[in-house]
């Protein structure tokens, strides 16, 4: 699920902090990107 910023501010606290820990056991499997990499995604995804 990919959040928008708009979405989390009518998530409930425990919904945000899934989302949190999702992230974070995403960081413990090394699933993780360059800065490259997370440039190059923003620039498909939003034409930049």
């Amino acid at each position: 699920m990919q959040l928008d910023l708009d979405d989390i501010g009518g998530m409930s606290r425990a919904e945000i902090d899934a989302e949190l820990t999702k992230g974070i056991e995403s960081l413990k499997s090394d699933r993780s990107y360059t800065a490259d990499e997370v440039d190059a995604e923003l620039a498909k995804e939003f034409g930049l």
